[in-house]
């Protein structure tokens, strides 16, 4: 996966994943709690 853009350091690009993958893991606890 390749940005058009490039920074000079992956911070954000760390920060960006983090808060996807945080993202993800809220959605699928929503889901375990929603079929409980």
């Amino acid at each position: 996966m390749k940005l058009p853009f490039s920074f000079p350091s992956s911070d954000i690009q760390l920060l960006l994943l983090q808060q996807l993958v945080q993202a993800q893991a809220h959605s699928a606890l929503n889901l375990l709690n929603n079929r409980a």
